[in-house]
């Protein structure tokens, strides 16, 4: 018989995007156990002015995506609020604001996902019924391999539009 264990880290990774007033914002995201992310705990997120040449944008989305995401134990039911908090307080203290809906009011979403030099592109929505959700927006999906800074930059940029 073979034990199997637990995978702690693949070569994966995945950032959300975000267009807001100020800067694009870069935030590093984790994966749960039971396959869901969050934004990662205790994280700077690197901001770069709307202006940004799309090859810096690039190159800033492929340092992030740069290291395997771990894999972390998936929260129990009543330490989701609690891990959540934690996770988004330095980045709403970055941003200056008192809540994470504050953060992405005026917002626009786009998230990179990474596994080995394959990289899924897609635009998200605000879903009207819910607030502080997000749905895909599925006319946006692009799939790349390889891509260069200035390809990936271009990419990410076209999604906000």
């Amino acid at each position: 018989m073979f034990r199997r264990e637990k995978q702690t880290k693949r070569d994966f990774s995945s950032i959300s995007v975000y267009r807001r007033r100020d800067a694009f914002w870069l935030i590093r995201s984790v994966q749960t156990t039971d396959g869901l992310w969050m934004a990662a705990p205790n994280q700077v997120a690197p901001m770069l002015p709307l202006d940004v040449e799309r090859g810096r944008l690039g190159t800033a989305i492929l340092d992030v995506l740069a290291e395997a995401t771990p894999v972390v134990r998936h929260p129990s039911r009543d330490e989701w609020k609690a891990i959540r908090e934690d996770a988004l307080r330095p980045l709403m203290q970055q941003a200056k604001v008192r809540s994470w809906r504050s953060f992405e009011s005026f917002s626009k979403l786009v998230t990179v996902r990474r596994e080995g030099s394959h990289f899924h592109i897609e635009a998200w929505r605000k879903d009207a019924p819910k607030v502080g959700a997000w749905e895909p927006d599925m006319a946006t999906l692009l799939d790349l391999t390889s891509p260069t800074a200035v390809e990936l930059g271009t990419a990410v940029a076209e999604r906000f539009a």
